[in-house]
């Protein structure tokens, strides 16, 4: 069955999104350090971009798409496009480690025992910093996956002939 170049970059979208998953359950807190996380980071952030661009490029022609995208804009999350700028232009993705540490009531300057780690995060550089980073990416995964099936569930296959 033939696919979209939308369909395309979605479906790379997902698989790059699978592999920081999995290396970030192999690796643990040590993902901060890998190269190799940043190189799927880099791919998952530049198949999600270009996922609404193939789209923007191959529906641009059929009738009502550029209203109903226009309409559908305020759902993407626009820090992601800052993302991807920041990774194809200035940096590769960059993870953050975020620690909140509260004080125990009562506790005095000096008393070490007195303080315990409430939260860590790893975020990706340019997100929310107290968001993990995987969930930061499976929600714009989701956000691409439902426009992109409503987008051809509204407007259908976006060219002139079918291919089977």
């Amino acid at each position: 069955m033939a696919v979209t170049e939308t369909e395309l970059m979605l479906n790379c979208t997902k698989y790059f999104l699978e592999k920081v998953i999995q290396l970030e359950k192999d690796l643990g807190k040590g993902v901060i350090y890998s190269d190799e996380i940043r190189h799927l980071l880099y791919a998952f952030v530049s198949a999600a971009r270009s996922t609404t661009l193939y789209m923007q490029k191959e529906y641009a022609h059929v009738e009502g798409f550029l209203k109903w995208y226009e309409e559908k804009r305020d759902l993407f999350d626009h820090k992601w496009v800052d993302v991807r700028n920041n990774a194809q232009k200035e940096f590769s993705p960059v993870l953050h480690e975020t620690v909140v540490i509260k004080k125990i009531i009562g506790a005095k300057p000096g008393d070490r025992d007195k303080f315990f780690i409430e939260k860590s995060f790893i975020s990706l550089k340019g997100l929310e910093p107290s968001i993990h980073f995987i969930d930061e990416c499976q929600r714009y995964y989701q956000v691409l996956e439902r426009i992109t099936h409503e987008c051809f569930k509204t407007f259908g296959w976006p060219y002139d002939t079918k291919i089977d």
